[in-house]
């Protein structure tokens, strides 16, 4: 059966409507169902095996950065997690990793402040080195 219109003077079945209202509204409903996803194990130990990216969040004592950081140290593939800053900077680097350091997830959270007066190239090679990510 074809459902294509010869012409736009043409207009279509209610049948047609309502298959449409159907599926369509079968997809949705199929879209935004609640979705139950089963309790992951804790522990550094159930993650072990897929851990294996070392990720920079630069800025991430910010206020953008650090949600940024914990998503990324929530992240099963995340080995290693480098929050870098301004020495300057409100909250200092070490302290979000520090608040990021409890979480019981794969990743292990360091903090990089960074003096501002001083070149970036001196300061950030222990801080990026090994990144897939940054």
């Amino acid at each position: 059966q074809e459902f294509w219109l010869k012409s736009p003077a043409e207009k279509p079945s209610s049948q047609f409507q309502s298959m449409a209202i159907s599926i369509l509204g079968r997809q949705f409903l199929r879209a935004s169902a609640p979705r139950f996803v089963a309790a992951r194990p804790l522990g550094a130990a159930a993650f072990a095996s897929k851990a294996q990216f070392k990720v920079c969040v630069s800025g991430g004592a910010g206020g953008i950065g650090q949600p940024l950081t914990m998503l990324m140290a929530m992240n099963d593939s995340v080995k290693e997690v480098s929050v870098q800053d301004v020495s300057m900077a409100a909250v200092p680097p070490a302290g979000v990793a520090a608040d990021l350091g409890h979480l019981e997830y794969p990743s292990k959270v360091v903090g990089y402040a960074i003096d501002p007066s001083k070149p970036a190239v001196d300061q950030l090679e222990e801080c990026l080195t090994g990144c897939h990510l940054v």
